[in-house]
């Protein structure tokens, strides 16, 4: 059973880059309620019985047409909620998908509604105060009739909870007649009754609030509720807990596997050198040592504080093997050189040819106007630019790849250090027109032990190539963080090109571009990504991405949490 205040964590994370799409739909279904009670004024302005009869039914008869719509955007949020692909013209899909159905659960729910609501209207038709009533006659008539309005309202509520999941369930089962998905409501809701008015009544607060904004917050309060009933139902069919344990699984699948022999009463391994997988030991002695060296590990002895190194038997067999080992890692290494080589020369020849042409170009005076030398000297000076960060990536890639990186490894707290992160990004980003949105799931002061500057690295990295690649009009990058587990869990979505299915197993390899051609106008080395995963692989981490074309991409890396394990004296 998931908690209030994880629901509505699900509920924001799924709205996350989409308020502008969430609150349109609210304001056209609000517009055509207002609309719909526009026409019943205009068209029975009296106040004769006749008139009000017919404007109630009137209106009746049209609250029964919008709530088709109203069904429509329950439809919508459940496909945001899934990550699917959504629209506003989700908002119509029970109109081209059995209409009636919809129409006979709303009837119901709101006859339920008309009578809960009938001792308000009588009362209040009925006994209309005159022209020449008094303050005091003015004064109870309304006293009273807020009094029925709200105690009509909260029995309709009462009556009305447990059918609340009849338009998502006649969503996911449009076979289903409206009877039938009313009574699987009332089956799915029984016991879930309190959690779910209790739910509801969380969000008052939030409506009170509202009337520093002069009401305008309610704009982003209702879909934030109507979110958050949306991730209720998927807590009710099991489909919230089943995304749960996906994503803790994805987060232990790719993490290394190097965590797997670790224990919270297990010392590190003789080869298990990277700093981060240190456990901080708490007691007299509390000192780790952090080393970057994948040749010599050193563990202590809790007892004596001696070191101790293990040793292979120099055996004739093992000096075999090892032999072997090492020729068939000569050979890779040897190969991977000339790769290596060869790539680099193909990215730096590329600019310099353009650098070459365009200087030659005015040299020999084709660059005859103003606009003309000025479009040269800018084109010469971006490739120039390019080469220069070419050169810096190949720099850093060869000292990270042959173990040179001077890490600096410390406890770091895991809020302070992303929200700081969000903020320089924000300002970035902003400067490039990118929407960005951040959001912080972690609770309490969780820790990870990391290089602050790499770690920024790989989170500016990511963030780079988005922007690069990046194929809308309205830019958008949502950064995450959250709690999965043993891990914090960074995901880093945009709404880009996207990348192909076929491209995606490959994205972190050394070199790699989904461009066929090697001179994108893009422009990058194609190492951006590798050096990402290496340094995320050095934190003892992993790294992977899903991708749609034409929608977006979802760069997500998990780093293991730090935890003290106190020491037996």
């Amino acid at each position: 059973m998931t908690s209030r205040r994880e629901l509505k964590n699900y509920a924001k994370q799924a709205m996350s880059g989409k308020y502008g799409i969430l609150i349109l739909a609210f304001v056209a279904v609000q517009a055509l309620a207002l609309i719909s009670s526009m026409i019943s004024s205009a068209l029975f302005p009296g106040e004769e019985t006749i008139d009000i009869v017919l404007s109630y039914a009137f209106t009746f008869i049209m609250t029964l047409l919008i709530n088709v719509v109203a069904a429509g955007m329950n439809y919508m949020y459940l496909n945001i909620a899934r990550g699917k692909v959504y629209s506003l013209n989700d908002l119509f899909y029970f109109y081209r998908h059995h209409p009636d159905r919809v129409i006979v659960a709303g009837f119901f729910m709101a006859v339920l509604n008309l009578l809960t609501m009938l001792p308000y209207t009588i009362y209040s038709n009925a006994n209309l105060p005159g022209e020449d009533a008094s303050v005091e006659v003015l004064i109870t008539w309304l006293y009273t009739g807020v009094v029925l309005m709200i105690v009509g309202m909260i029995v309709y509520q009462i009556l009305v909870i447990p059918l609340e999941m009849t338009y998502y369930i006649l969503a996911d089962k449009p076979e289903l007649k409206s009877t039938e998905a009313m009574k699987e409501s009332l089956e799915m809701m029984h016991g879930n009754f309190g959690r779910y008015l209790m739910l509801k009544i969380s969000f008052i607060p939030l409506m009170f609030l509202s009337v520093f904004t002069f009401y305008i917050a309610l704009l982003w309060v209702f879909p934030y509720m109507a979110m958050t009933e949306v991730m209720f139902y998927r807590d009710l069919t099991g489909e919230l807990k089943v995304q749960k344990e996906e994503e803790e699984r994805m987060a232990r699948d790719y993490v290394n596997p190097m965590f797997d022999s670790y224990s919270r009463n297990e010392q590190p391994q003789e080869d298990q050198t990277h700093p981060q997988h240190f456990w901080n030991v708490t007691g007299e002695s509390s000192t780790v040592y952090y080393e970057n060296n994948k040749d010599n590990v050193s563990s202590g002895n809790k007892e004596t504080g001696d070191i101790e190194h293990n040793s292979w038997e120099n055996t004739e067999m093992q000096d075999d093997l090892r032999s072997q080992t090492n020729a068939e890692e000569k050979l890779t290494y040897d190969r991977e050189n000339k790769e290596l080589i060869s790539n680099i020369s193909h990215d730096l020849k590329t600019p310099v040819t353009a650098i070459k042409g365009y200087a030659e170009g005015i040299m020999d005076g084709v660059a005859d106007t103003p606009e003309k030398m000025d479009k040269y000297i800018r084109t010469i000076y971006n490739k120039a630019t390019e080469m220069d960060r070419l050169i810096n990536e190949l720099t850093f890639y060869s000292k990270i790849d042959t173990n040179r990186i001077p890490y600096n490894f410390t406890t770091i707290p895991v809020s302070a250090y992303f929200d700081d992160c969000a903020e320089d990004l924000s300002l970035e980003l902003e400067s490039k027109g990118v929407d960005f949105s951040y959001s912080n799931y972690v609770e309490g002061e969780q820790k990870i032990i990391a290089d602050a500057e790499q770690l920024k690295r790989v989170i500016n990295n990511i963030v780079s190539n988005s922007v690069k690649y990046m194929d809308k009009k309205y830019g958008r990058i949502n950064l995450r963080v959250k709690d999965v587990g043993d891990f914090i869990q960074v995901e880093l979505e945009d709404n880009g090109k996207g990348i192909a299915a076929k491209d995606l197993p490959n994205i972190f390899d050394r070199f790699y571009r989904t461009d066929a051609s090697r001179n994108s106008s893009k422009g990058g080395s194609g190492i951006g990504l590798s050096i990402v995963k290496k340094i995320v692989e050095e934190h003892g981490g992993k790294i992977w991405a899903t991708s749609k074309e034409g929608t977006g991409t979802v760069m997500y890396f998990v780093i293991r949490k730090y935890q003290e394990v106190p020491v037996n004296e």
